[in-house]
């Protein structure tokens, strides 16, 4: 019985392997080593703060996040839904939303990017119905000021890591502290905030 045909289909399929093997290791090569990044995720974490938006409190959040990367600059939007909104759902759910600017650094090995950044952005803040309800109760006790800030600045630092999967997805958790100014109410508006996050990113290099 001759095996020729065995033979010549084993070097196909060996080749096809190869040729599949090298292209995807150009492209990703070349992802690698273009300036632009475009990159999108999912997430879902913990939020914490010490000022008004908070109650001093925090809460669990779910939402996505986007933006365009040139070398270490970073153009970003970040959406963040109180996870916990109860059974009025997203309506009377909190909010913690920024559009901004940053700079990001990351250290490339094979299979996992540590990476570290700076960011500063315009804040939106949507209070929950129980945040309304307990400022309502310390504006009453006249703890609280009239108009509690909902809009504002943040400035943060961020550090974090990406795990890769398959092709442009992957694992990312990262842990974040900043400092926001909520108008028009400065001074009780002010605070520290804290997250941490884990979700699915998809990476795209150009």
């Amino acid at each position: 019985m001759s095996h020729g045909p065995i033979r010549r289909l084993s070097v196909i399929l060996a080749a096809l392997l190869l040729i599949t093997t090298v292209s995807q290791v150009s492209f990703e090569d070349e992802a690698e080593a273009g300036i632009f990044e475009i990159w999108g995720q999912l997430h879902g974490g913990y939020l914490s703060g010490t000022a008004d938006r908070f109650d001093e409190g925090s809460q669990g959040f779910f939402g996505f996040a986007a933006g365009v990367s040139i070398t270490v600059l970073d153009v970003f939007m970040d959406v963040r839904m109180d996870g916990f909104g109860g059974d009025n759902g997203i309506a009377e759910a909190g909010m913690w939303n920024q559009v901004g600017v940053g700079a990001s650094f990351s250290v490339p090995i094979p299979g996992v990017e540590p990476f570290f950044g700076v960011r500063v952005g315009y804040l939106y803040a949507q209070y929950s119905k129980a945040a309304r309800d307990a400022y309502q109760e310390k504006l009453a006790a006249g703890e609280r000021s009239d108009s509690p800030g909902n809009k504002g600045v943040n400035f943060s630092a961020q550090a974090g890591l990406d795990i890769e999967l398959v092709g442009p997805l992957y694992l990312t958790f990262m842990a974040d502290v900043g400092y926001h100014i909520l108008l028009p109410d400065v001074g009780e508006s002010n605070g520290v905030n804290f997250s941490g996050l884990g979700g699915l990113k998809l990476s795209l290099g150009i």
